[in-house]
């Protein structure tokens, strides 16, 4: 079937069929991200232009059918949404099916891994500019796993473990134990308080990673942490460390004012150092829609990065276009204006 088959297929049962998906318990869901960026990317020869970007934006199904009184079926079928670009809808975000009582969860298809949910509680300009893993996601590990197996315990004393592990990381079935992957989490929350742990092991990249995490609410105040330490068996690969916070302050029931710094260390001979600050501000200004405006700056010590490349469609390169001239000292910075609806 082709994409634009598929893509139709998709829109049709969405919008088209209201009652009957009503009727079924499913729910139509999705989040259109759109942002106006200034962006600079510092390479010589490269003007500061403006630009649009769609972040992050999806359009999905889900829904559950109790089956008896001992298992619920729970299922989401998610697409990525190019509101700048166009193009076909793929189902290439979290898709799944699963089965739930109280020993649990469990479910079968592609979605994001516990380690990198762990970012998302404490990243305050996730898919926008000035999203920390510009600096702090060098191997690629916030990530979608496909072929993948998950369980979700139950809520205990304010603990929850999530495993997930992914058959193959390559394409058709395998035999190969290399191409497997472990993603897995400890999470506590307590009132304003939440902590995590979390563990990345890919096979076929070579490479374990641990996260720590951790957030707290005083009053209007919120505050975020995260450490991680990423060990590759590439001797050609460097291991790294991160580490980064930051704050968001609740003005009134519309309006926050945020601010986050990250910062990435090359374990190897560059001793490369990447440093992300990003400052902003949130307005909601009503239930499902937030404006935000926030700027962002990535100052590179030997190393390639952006402040706005991670979760975006506009996004530029640190290397010389005209001879690829590597230099690594740029400061990529930028200007963003943007809305998020999610309904």
């Amino acid at each position: 079937m082709s994409t634009v088959v598929r893509s139709l297929t998709l829109l049709l049962v969405a919008t088209s069929l209201p009652a009957f998906t009503q009727a079924e318990g499913v729910d139509i869901y999705g989040q259109l991200h759109l942002s106006i960026d200034h962006l600079d990317s510092d390479v010589e020869g490269d003007k500061a232009k403006l630009n649009t970007s769609s972040n992050a934006s999806r359009l999905g199904l889900r829904g559950q059918h109790e089956l008896d009184d001992r298992f619920t079926l729970f299922w989401q079928a998610e697409a990525s949404v190019d509101l700048v670009d166009g193009g076909g809808l793929s189902l290439d975000s979290d898709t799944y099916v699963g089965l739930s009582n109280e020993l649990g969860q469990l479910r079968v298809g592609r979605f994001d891994t516990p380690y990198k949910r762990v970012w998302s509680r404490v990243d305050f300009f996730g898919n926008q500019l000035g999203d920390a893993r510009n600096a702090i996601n060098v191997d690629g590990l916030d990530r979608r796993l496909k072929s993948s197996i998950h369980y979700r315990s139950p809520e205990l004393s304010g603990f929850v473990v999530d495993l997930q592990y992914a058959t193959n990381m390559k394409n058709n079935a395998t035999q190969d134990s290399d191409s497997q992957a472990v993603s897995t989490s400890i999470q506590y929350q307590k009132d304003q308080f939440w902590a995590a742990v979390a563990y990345d092991n890919d096979d076929a990249n070579e490479l374990t990673s641990l996260r720590l995490a951790g957030s707290a609410d005083v009053g209007d105040l919120r505050l975020s942490v995260l450490y991680q330490n990423t060990e590759r068996d590439d001797p050609a690969k460097p291991n790294n460390k991160a580490y980064g916070g930051g704050l968001r302050y609740k003005l009134n029931d519309r309006l926050a004012l945020k601010t986050q710094y990250y910062k990435l260390k090359l374990d190897d001979e560059t001793g490369g150092i990447a440093k992300l600050f990003a400052m902003g501000l949130d307005y909601q200004y009503a239930s499902g829609l937030q404006l935000y405006v926030n700027y962002g700056s990535l100052d590179n010590d030997n190393t390639y990065r952006t402040a706005y490349n991670s979760g975006r469609t506009a996004t530029t390169s640190t290397i010389s276009t005209d001879d690829r001239e590597l230099i690594g000292d740029e400061k990529p910075r930028g200007l963003s204006v943007g809305l998020t609806y999610r309904f």
